[in-house]
């Protein structure tokens, strides 16, 4: 069996004092804050375009030469 940091008693008598707090389960701070850091590190499409914007200087990306021409 892996022993995790949560496992640490000072992490885990907070986590007991938070929880009783809050009026929740121990499991139910450990899985918000997990959906927390996840949504932090997630970077949004527009962010990615942004990042992106630029990098690919020949053609348009699909494989074809831009004409400059968009068919309809």
């Amino acid at each position: 069996m892996m022993i995790s940091d949560i496992d640490a008693p000072d992490n885990k008598q907070w986590l007991e004092r938070t929880a009783q707090a809050q009026g929740v389960p121990m499991a139910r701070l450990v899985r918000e804050a997990v959906r927390r850091m996840r949504q932090q590190e997630e970077v949004s499409p527009e962010e990615l375009l942004r990042q992106t914007s630029g990098l690919w200087r020949r053609g348009d990306g699909l494989g074809r030469r831009s004409s400059g021409h968009v068919p309809a």
